[in-house]
């Protein structure tokens, strides 16, 4: 069975759609696969970031799903979809491109040059990407 972290770093409060969009896909019948969340508080989103990681090697997880906070999730089960098309893709890294942010921010991430095109799979390769809903793959960690 896969195992699954999400990973929510944590400064302050949790939106009631955040938590009810997690409720979601916690419990949602997910083929051979076992979704656990865990929270990390601090003033550092890296550091929390780096902790959470750790707790996926350590735990014995197979891929850690980062989500921050502060993004939009009103629609639980839109979410629920995005997060299980994400997590099925088998490439080790892969975000999403997310336009509403609650702190306005120029990084929204870049492809991989001008040439980079959208594959079949529905997948583009960047060059930068933020990591606000992101899978990565534990073994990804340990290379």
């Amino acid at each position: 069975m896969r195992r699954i972290l999400i990973a929510i770093p944590v400064k302050g409060g949790l939106s009631p759609n955040l938590v009810k969009a997690l409720t979601t896909i916690v419990s949602a019948d997910l083929p051979d696969t076992k979704v656990d969340f865990t929270f990390c508080a601090g003033t550092s989103v890296a550091l929390a970031r780096d902790e959470m990681a750790w707790i996926a090697i350590t735990g014995g997880y197979d891929t850690l799903f980062f989500w921050d906070k502060d993004l939009g999730c009103e629609k639980s089960m839109d979410t629920l979809s995005m997060f299980w098309r994400i997590a099925q893709h088998k490439e080790p890294v892969v975000a999403a491109q997310y336009c509403y942010h609650a702190i306005p921010s120029a990084f929204h991430g870049s492809k991989n040059g001008p040439e980079a095109l959208v594959r079949d799979d529905g997948l583009l390769q960047m060059h930068q990407m933020p990591i606000g809903f992101c899978k990565i793959e534990v073994d990804a960690f340990k290379e």
